[in-house]
């Protein structure tokens, strides 16, 4: 993959979190904010803004995907100084996605999230990789499916590839049309 697709790739990652309107101003800049700076405890201010949100209205699809997708960037943070931690925000995170798609259960970009996070759960527990990586794998397979012009499922489901061993299907050769999309 050439430099500047990856670097495309993660700017737009970045990017992404703007993707839900429901949400407001004030906690997606948050969130846009920690994720700038690799801040693992605004991260986490952020999303207490997004759960704050969700709990006050629990039927919306949106901002349980928001809660989602709060953990998604903070785990990796996490991971760096409490994995414990991080596992914990992994599994809320899913959590947050199963909320979503029972309310929406055709919401692709929350498929994608739940595949990214299932990917990334394989941390805690290196033996699930038989289960949780076919699991990943079919819920962006499912959100592509569903979605199929929508650049941020194409944006996750090349990040999930890109993330994923060689060995199982992964790695920058496997990542670089799901990008270029």
């Amino acid at each position: 993959m050439k430099p500047w697709n990856l670097l495309l790739a993660f700017t737009l990652v970045a990017s992404a979190a703007h993707a839900h309107p429901a949400a407001p101003d004030s906690a997606r800049r948050a969130l846009q904010s920690a994720l700038n700076h690799g801040d693992a405890t605004a991260m986490l201010k952020a999303r207490a803004q997004f759960e704050a949100l969700s709990n006050a209205d629990p039927k919306s699809a949106v901002l349980h995907a928001w809660v989602a997708t709060a953990d998604w960037r903070a785990v990796p943070l996490l991971n760096g100084k409490d994995l414990k931690l991080g596992e914990r925000y992994a599994k809320d995170g899913l959590a947050q996605c199963d909320q979503a798609l029972a309310i929406d259960g055709k919401f692709a970009e929350v498929l994608a999230l739940k595949g990214i996070l299932l990917g990334m759960s394989i941390t805690y527990d290196p033996a699930s990789a038989m289960t949780l990586g076919p699991q990943s794998g079919a819920n962006i397979q499912t959100a592509l499916a569903v979605a199929p012009r929508n650049p941020r499922v194409w944006l996750l489901a090349g990040i999930t590839a890109l993330s994923r061993p060689v060995q199982f299907g992964g790695g920058p050769e496997a990542a670089e049309p799901l990008l270029a999309h």
